[in-house]
């Protein structure tokens, strides 16, 4: 095992990084050392795992098989390695989070700070995506947990338990200029006259909105990776935007664009706290899921846990 376990760090850096040299930089060793453990491994199984192009490595489609066996094994041994670490109270360790701009900035932010006072020799990494994605990197073993976002629509989510934190309400703002911003209790069909700009199609908040838009509301005028862009956006006059509220709470208040008044307004939704019901789960996330749940308004988790 002690052989087997050098050969697959390196597979797995290199599938991870898509370079030999980036994966000997990040295990801090030689590049023939990394290339002789892969080799050794191909060798061993008797496939190839990587295709080597001009552009980079990539997995092969044994590789992809392997790489999604070999990143759950390698999970399983890095939280016995947390649960020892465990034992020194937490000095020590690592945290993997993954989590959207949106749940990042509006809830998850504040919890780290409170985490980070309390265990500094913590290393903590967030991966930044939306929630499909996080919700995938759950899945492969690359994070601990996630804080995700509603809706799930197109996610295998059958073996994943969803835990609500925290409701969030999604809107229309526009410049102060333009007439609906005068306008009280629009409706959809009113909205549909005008340039709608919204989030990007691989994002929860843009699927949900969209489904209570409804198909027959026009395309998006703009799509934009993030929801600090949409505010920006109808700060210039660029159109009518659709975003989460606290995104635009402090433009509001300061009069740089207006909420607009819907007659049916859109439901309201949650983050919730995304993890693998049989995965076992480091010592540092459930130290950090204790901190999260303590300060966790209860009538936003009424109902009990959501499972995929």
């Amino acid at each position: 095992m002690s052989d087997l376990l050098p050969r697959y760090r390196a597979f797995l850096a290199v599938a991870d990084k898509k370079s030999i040299s980036a994966a000997a930089k990040l295990l801090e060793v030689t590049q023939p050392a990394v290339s002789m453990e892969i080799s050794t491994l191909e060798s061993e199984l008797g496939v190839k795992l990587f295709m080597r192009t001009n552009r980079g490595v990539y997995l092969t489609e044994e590789g992809e098989v392997l790489y999604e066996y070999a990143k759950k094994g390698m999970s399983f041994l890095e939280a016995g390695e947390d649960k020892m670490r465990e034992m020194s109270g937490l000095q020590f360790g690592r945290l993997r989070i993954g989590a959207s701009d949106m749940t990042l900035m509006f809830f998850l932010l504040e919890h780290i700070v409170s985490f980070r006072e309390q265990y500094e020799g913590v290393n903590i990494s967030v991966t930044n995506a939306p929630t499909p994605s996080t919700i995938e990197a759950l899945r492969s073993g690359a994070i601990d947990f996630g804080v995700v976002s509603e809706p799930f629509i197109g996610c295998d989510c059958t073996d994943i338990d969803f835990v609500p934190v925290k409701e969030i309400n999604d809107i229309f703002i526009a410049h102060p200029t333009c007439p609906l911003s005068r306008e009280s209790k629009i409706t959809k069909k009113q909205l549909s006259q005008y340039r709608i700009n919204m989030l990007e199609n691989n994002t929860s908040t843009r699927k949900y909105v969209s489904s209570w838009l409804g198909a027959n509301f026009p395309e998006p005028s703009i799509e934009l990776a993030t929801s600090e862009l949409l505010v920006r956006f109808t700060e210039q006059g660029l159109g009518i935007s659709s975003v989460v509220e606290d995104f635009a709470r402090e433009a509001i208040r300061e009069g740089r664009v207006v909420k607009l008044d819907m007659a049916e307004k859109i439901p309201p939704r949650k983050f919730y706290i995304a993890y693998l019901r049989k995965m076992p789960m480091s010592y540092a996330a459930r130290v950090m899921l204790d901190i999260i749940f303590e300060t966790v308004d209860r009538r936003v988790v009424r109902g009990g846990m959501r499972h995929g």
